[in-house]
């Protein structure tokens, strides 16, 4: 059952978007790999795995709605995995009901759970675990009726109606799924992908390309700033470079919404940009406002945002906003994209050609 808990300060109160608002066009923040704040950090191997240092209620405290949990049996206990590792403390299951008991209580605000599981996992072992752990708060989940999509379901079919929570599944059996209305078909609902790159501006570069797809307003838009890792842990690069792909994302036009905001180290300053993100969020979120009189405060958020864009990376301002309008312009003509994409393994005499091109595009 739900537990007595006060909201957290930086959870947003969704009930006051408008009504017909689609949950596509909601702005929040997500936990990257959430279960991995519990792996043993003292290991080399497992120092590449671990993609956040608070627990699952605290990443909601720190405003994460968005959690991206792997579940995998070890030894008849369900546990958190990220690739051939697994969480060493409490199990997954005790630790997601405390989590969902939290999110029934904090029923202002949306979540979204993204259960991925193991090709190779037991179905009948999979169904048992989704039943256990959605017993208790099925009345407060999104169920799967009427909408193709949950990116469709409305804040009036949702929020308002006492549903604050939606299921998504990876690698559950079909038959499962429809055999289940609270269950959502990841693959199905979602775009976006991994940049798989430690590199601070191609990961902007591939965010932005998801952020400016046209069918925005139809799937859920998950923009995952997570880093690769190399041999260097994946904290080490997050701390070197997770500021400048923050702040590449607040300078991106206010038209372009950059959805499910996922990161690594969520609530933690030292890692993590979830101060930057949840200002984002709120701007992005500010002109769907059911209420009125909003205009003071986009200003305030517009000022929050470009103190945050001063100084940012070794270009100046000017310089990194036209390079940001410039990727967003090659990504919407996709044949100029992929062939200047593709230009820094070609001659120089190919790229002239390219940039040539891109100026006609501009032109036009």
């Amino acid at each position: 059952m739900p537990i007595a808990n006060n909201p957290p300060e930086h959870l947003p109160n969704n009930r006051e978007l408008r009504g017909d608002v689609t949950l596509s066009q909601v702005s929040m923040l997500g936990a990257h790999d959430a279960g991995t704040h519990d792996f043993n950090r003292t290991r080399l191997l497992d120092m590449q795995t671990v993609t956040q240092t608070q627990n699952l209620v605290e990443q909601a405290r720190a405003g994460a709605q968005y959690f991206d949990l792997r579940p995998t049996r070890v030894n008849g206990e369900w546990m958190f995995y990220h690739g051939g590792f697994v969480s060493h403390g409490e199990s997954a299951t005790t630790q997601l009901k405390h989590l969902l008991n939290h999110a029934a209580n904090w029923r202002d605000s949306l979540f979204i759970f993204k259960l991925h599981f193991r090709e190779d996992e037991d179905p009948d072992a999979v169904r048992a675990f989704v039943n256990d752990i959605t017993r208790d708060i099925k009345d407060f989940v999104i169920p799967r009726e009427g909408k193709p999509l949950l990116g469709q379901v409305t804040i009036d079919e949702s929020v308002n109606q006492g549903r604050n929570m939606a299921f998504l599944t990876k690698n559950y059996p079909d038959t499962a799924i429809a055999d289940n209305n609270l269950l959502w078909n990841y693959g199905a609902n979602t775009y976006g992908g991994w940049g798989q790159t430690h590199i601070a501006k191609k990961l902007i570069n591939h965010l932005i390309g998801g952020i400016i797809k046209k069918n925005r307003d139809k799937k859920l838009l998950v923009s995952q700033t997570n880093f690769w890792s190399t041999p260097m842990s994946i904290k080490h690069h997050a701390a070197i470079s997770h500021d400048t792909v923050a702040r590449a994302l607040t300078m991106i036009p206010e038209k372009y919404n950059p959805g499910i905001i996922s990161g690594d180290f969520v609530g933690d300053d030292a890692a993590g940009s979830s101060s930057i993100y949840r200002q984002l969020r709120d701007r992005n979120n500010i002109p769907l406002l059911a209420a009125s009189g909003s205009a003071a405060e986009m200003a305030a958020r517009q000022q929050e945002l470009a103190a945050i864009q001063q100084d940012f990376g070794s270009l100046t301002l000017e310089d990194r906003r036209l390079d940001i309008e410039e990727a967003i312009l090659l990504s919407e003509h996709e044949d100029i994209y992929r062939f200047y994409k593709n230009a820094e393994k070609r001659s120089l005499t190919t790229k002239v050609r390219g940039l040539c091109e891109l100026k006609r595009v501009k032109q036009e």
